[in-house]
């Protein structure tokens, strides 16, 4: 799950109380390093990189320095422009034991099999392949699930949704508030604010980790919501797994050379994702 936008609960096992501090020591630090790495993978810039979480250039900077952790709905907006998983971010903490290890692993096309639709995935598919019925792949509703619908799920009533989710499984334990504090971590005090001023709070990313382990939250939940933001998360996930299916077959250097064109055509796709965003308010002059 990239945030908490499921519309059903399936807990798998029963609440556990956990020793945060443990899991938590020097976690800027690991979490600057994860930044760092994804950076590089794809070839962005810090200004770039401070763009997908919509902060200033300064505050990115203390992200990947280890000074700060990132916000959950900073951290959710990166996740939605960049197609990639929220777990990434925790590669090197002590947390990463909890997540799908597919979640922990930088893929350069990150942008191209979350956001382009079936028609021109399925095209490539077939371009590299050589296998013309990969086009048959083709949804008969296909949609190109764009940036801003993703992002605009983020940022509509995004802790409003955290809460929402959050009561849901309180009410699934039939646990107190008190008690669903204590599990997270934090006072019932704050608990109680989060719950009842949810348009007003910012809340650590840390609390999404936190909330993983100690209530047992499963990443595919993300799966289970109707919002772009979860499609995408879907749509990423089932076209990594063909990806990855292809690659089983081939040898070493075929399958490097097949992953450096995916990231190849990934890349061009995010700057003609960009050219269309800067040119969807110029006047047409189409005679």
């Amino acid at each position: 799950m990239d945030y908490f936008c499921f519309e059903s609960v399936e807990c798998i096992g029963k609440p556990i109380s956990v020793d945060f501090e443990k899991y938590e020591n020097n976690i800027a630090y690991a979490i600057g390093h994860s930044l760092a790495d994804y950076r590089k993978c794809v070839k962005n810039g810090q200004q770039e990189m401070a763009n997908c979480f919509g902060v200033s250039i300064g505050q990115y900077r203390k992200y990947e320095a280890g000074i700060d952790v990132p916000k959950m709905h900073s951290a959710a907006r990166w996740s939605a422009t960049t197609g990639a998983p929220l777990p990434l971010l925790f590669k090197y903490t002590e947390y990463a034991k909890f997540f799908p290890p597919e979640e922990l692993i930088c893929r350069s096309y990150f942008n191209l099999i979350a956001k382009s639709n079936d028609k021109n995935f399925y095209s490539l598919l077939s371009l590299l392949s050589g296998k013309p019925e990969w086009s048959n792949c083709v949804a008969a509703d296909d949609e190109a699930l764009n940036f801003q619908q993703a992002l605009d799920d983020v940022l509509t009533n995004y802790y409003f949704r955290v809460m929402k989710n959050f009561e849901a499984m309180r009410h699934f334990h039939n646990l107190s508030r008190g008690e669903m504090a204590h599990l997270l971590g934090v006072s019932a005090a704050t608990y109680a604010k989060y719950a009842s001023q949810a348009e007003k709070i910012s809340i650590s990313l840390l609390l999404y980790a936190r909330a993983h382990v100690a209530l047992s939250i499963d990443t595919n939940w993300a799966e289970t919501g109707s919002t772009f933001y979860s499609l995408i998360n879907k749509r990423r996930k089932d076209r990594t797994s063909v990806i990855e299916g292809l690659l089983q077959n081939l040898n070493k250097r075929n399958a490097d050379n097949f992953q450096s064109m995916l990231s190849l055509f990934g890349e061009q796709h995010a700057r003609i994702q960009q050219l269309q965003g800067a040119l969807s308010n110029v006047p047409e002059r189409i005679n």
